[in-house]
């Protein structure tokens, strides 16, 4: 479970007496709040418009009226967040490539460790794009739809249940690797379509 908790002002007694129950929160299989006044938290939506706006519109109020009636991410903000998230990607993919030596197996790897960043890339850009894809049948929808990627693909990149064989390694690295290329020139281009 996850939290965070707006306050007026957080000073070190404050965060000191947080500390003392920081076992007793782990031992509950509680995270660490996020300890925010609201000022900072909406001036950091700029900062951190992917995780902020995802607090956005996922949170619960637990107490009080919602905090955040009114605010937003700026959807030029939340682009520019996934166009680093895209090429960064990219460029995981392609230095994890290097540093396999090409080996299927440790291709695979690579496949596997990088298949929930993908899928995170790809639920960023269904926001950004005003949809919702909550598992991967909807990812694979909306990458075929919106971004020109194959929905198959994504559907084999996402799959991380056991490893592969050799073969399919390979069947899946070099079009995992084009699209993503494509998803991080076409992020670089992304228009508002509310502005066009």
């Amino acid at each position: 479970l996850h939290a965070l908790a707006l306050v007026r002002a957080l000073s070190f007694a404050d965060l000191a007496a947080c500390a003392d129950k920081a076992t007793r929160w782990d031992r509950l299989g509680l995270a660490m709040p996020l300890l925010l006044s609201r000022e900072e938290f909406l001036s950091s939506l700029d900062a951190f418009p992917l995780e902020f706006g995802d607090i956005l519109a996922r949170h619960v109020t637990l107490a009080g009226t919602d905090p955040f009636q009114g605010a937003h991410v700026p959807s030029e903000d939340l682009r520019r967040a996934c166009e680093v998230q895209a090429k960064s990607h990219l460029i995981h993919l392609r230095e994890g490539f290097l540093e396999s030596g090409g080996q299927p197996t440790e291709v695979d790897r690579l496949i596997r460790e990088s298949a929930s960043a993908f899928a995170t890339l790809l639920t960023n850009l269904a926001r950004l794009d005003g949809e919702e894809a909550p598992d991967t049948a909807a990812l694979a929808r909306y990458a075929h739809d919106r971004l020109g990627v194959s929905g198959t693909l994504v559907e084999r990149v996402l799959r991380t249940d056991r490893p592969r064989a050799a073969d399919e390694v390979l069947q899946i690295y070099a079009p995992y690797h084009d699209a993503v290329s494509l998803i991080a020139v076409r992020v670089d281009r992304w228009k508002d379509p509310t502005k066009a």
